[in-house]
């Protein structure tokens, strides 16, 4: 049994002897499910662009069905990995295939 308890901003999942060897494990597993999220958040993204050229970060969201947040995600994941620039052009951002 898992006791949940908030330390010092922290939360975090004690065993029955005090030890948070679980917190780690179930981090880990939330990590990696996240991870996963953002990869297809990615790719739908990445395939928006492919058949619409460049877009704004606008018209991404509405033309994926993503919230704003999992566009951000998967725009960062995209940058990162090189694949898409981003242009600012007055006050709209503009993002397109590299």
């Amino acid at each position: 049994m898992f006791k949940y308890e908030h330390y010092q901003s922290r939360h975090l999942l004690h065993d029955q002897r005090g030890n948070i060897p679980a917190f780690n494990k179930l981090l880990r597993k939330e990590t990696n499910i996240m991870i996963n999220e953002i990869g297809t958040y990615a790719g739908t993204v990445w395939k928006f662009l492919e058949q619409n050229g460049e877009s704004t970060l606008s018209a991404v969201v509405n033309g994926t069905k993503l919230s704003q947040c999992q566009v951000d995600r998967a725009v960062g994941w995209l940058a990162r990995e090189g694949k898409v620039s981003l242009r600012k052009d007055n006050r709209r951002h503009l993002i397109s295939l590299t």
